[in-house]
């Protein structure tokens, strides 16, 4: 059912689908990405900078503890680039 109101926006009052009511929710999961009501990545967007951090401080660690270069090289893509190109899709 479709009601009106005071601006003559549509707002869906109940939604159903196979006659069963379908819930209201602010967030949803799909497929990996996080989407909040207003379509805003905000949430997303955070948790991938939150994981990036903590993976940065695995290579800082690294650095510190005098880990050679070139193996520092070869975790760079392990730890920070697949986060990123997960992301990307």
């Amino acid at each position: 059912m479709i009601v009106s109101n005071k601006r003559d926006n549509p707002v869906c009052d109940t939604l159903a689908i196979n006659r069963s009511d379908v819930e209201e929710v602010d967030k949803v999961i799909y497929l990996g990405t996080a989407i909040d009501s207003k379509l805003n990545f905000k949430t997303d967007t955070d948790a991938v900078v939150k994981k990036a951090h903590k993976r940065l401080f695995i290579m800082k660690q690294l650095s510190a503890t005098r880990v050679s270069q070139p193996i520092r090289i070869r975790c760079y893509p392990t730890f920070i680039e697949c986060i990123f190109l997960n992301h990307l899709w």
